[in-house]
C-alpha cells in the first residue's frame, strides 16, 4: 500500500521465499517511484489517535 495503510511485511531466511526485510525508506522511494506519491506512516494514529 503506497497511500493511508502501510503494511511492513518481512520474511526470515527460515522461510521458502528469499529473506526480506522492511524499510520505510525503501518503501517511500518506492512508492514515490511507481506512483508517484509517498506513504504517511502515521496516517493511522494521525486520523483515529493512539
Amino acid at each position: 500500500a503506497c497511500t493511508e495503510m502501510v503494511m511492513p511485511m518481512t520474511v526470515s531466511n527460515e522461510s521458502m521465499f528469499p529473506p526480506s526485510s522492511f524499510s520505510d525508506e525503501k518503501r517511500s522511494e518506492g512508492c514515490h517511484l511507481v506512483y508517484g506519491v509517498r506513504p504517511r506512516m502515521h496516517w493511522i494514529t494521525t486520523e483515529y489517535g493512539g
